[in-house]
């Protein structure tokens, strides 16, 4: 009886170490990214591609989910896989705006792999941001975040994406060695 008890154990506690192992593991090959979001904002995500394209069915490999109709109406839910509060996160309120609610998503990337952002703006005035995108490798164990300030005065957008410090998540976003501009996808990608 005790070893029939063994056998059935032994086999119980190898699968539950593994699982155990399983778990850990991939935090060393991935990254983190916070993506800040609100209505008239599109952000794109495409992990493993240098460049991007878009579709009328929607975007190719893109993983960013959007609630621009949630923004619309102050409904957007933040989307947390556990990263540090920042600065950024806590400044949502004043980024909120009338019809237009600021939010943000957190994505796994695939460490050491090629990742490209996309960010573009429109409002009902038909005022508009073309696309801005760029590429980068993130880093394993390392915390992004990415936005597009858009300045309503002076008619600019810019994309903001930068590292979270390690040390020092209240300290500004710090630059990314890396980071070049990215294409619109040619038709044989």
């Amino acid at each position: 009886m005790k070893k029939q008890l063994i056998a059935l154990a032994l086999p119980a506690l190898l699968l539950a170490a593994t699982c155990r192992a399983d778990d850990a593991g991939p935090q060393d090959n991935y990254a983190r990214i916070r993506i800040f979001q609100r209505n008239g904002v599109g952000l794109g995500l495409f992990p493993h591609h240098d460049c991007y394209r878009f579709s009328l069915m929607g975007n190719n490999d893109d993983i960013v989910e959007s609630q621009a109709f949630k923004s619309f109406i102050h409904l957007a839910n933040n989307k947390s896989i556990g990263m540090p509060e920042t600065p950024n996160t806590h400044a949502q309120a004043e980024r909120s705006k009338l019809f237009s609610q600021d939010y943000y998503q957190e994505y796994k990337l695939p460490a050491g792999e090629i990742t490209t952002l996309t960010a573009s703006f429109s409002d009902v005035s038909n005022w508009r941001c073309n696309t801005l995108a760029v590429k980068f490798k993130p880093q394993a164990g390392t915390d992004y975040e990415a936005m597009l300030n858009v300045d309503m005065d002076s008619k600019t957008c810019h994309l903001v994406i930068g590292s979270i410090p390690h040390d020092n998540p209240d300290a500004a976003l710090e630059p990314l060695p890396n980071l070049a501009p990215a294409s619109y996808c040619p038709d044989d990608k």
